[in-house]
């Protein structure tokens, strides 16, 4: 999920991801992963683990995690 400069820092992200991450578990998922940007996976889900970083993200000097999210399946 990427969003524009002007509407940054409104949690328009974490919420589109949120709402992804709430579909993958109603259509069965065990897990989903995902690159993000450093730090931003405490916004989303406490238990998301950080598998691998990648300290320049294909060269724009910004630090991407790659997560993943073991996921609750709704019985």
């Amino acid at each position: 999920v990427v969003v524009v400069p002007n509407f940054r820092d409104r949690g328009l992200a974490t919420a589109l991801t949120k709402r992804c991450v709430r579909a993958a578990c109603q259509c069965g998922f065990r897990r989903v992963t995902a690159h993000i940007e450093a730090g931003a996976a405490r916004k989303i889900d406490d238990r998301i683990r950080v598998l691998a970083s990648y300290p320049d993200w294909y060269g724009t000097g910004r630090v991407f995690e790659y997560v993943v999210l073991p996921l609750r399946i709704a019985e």
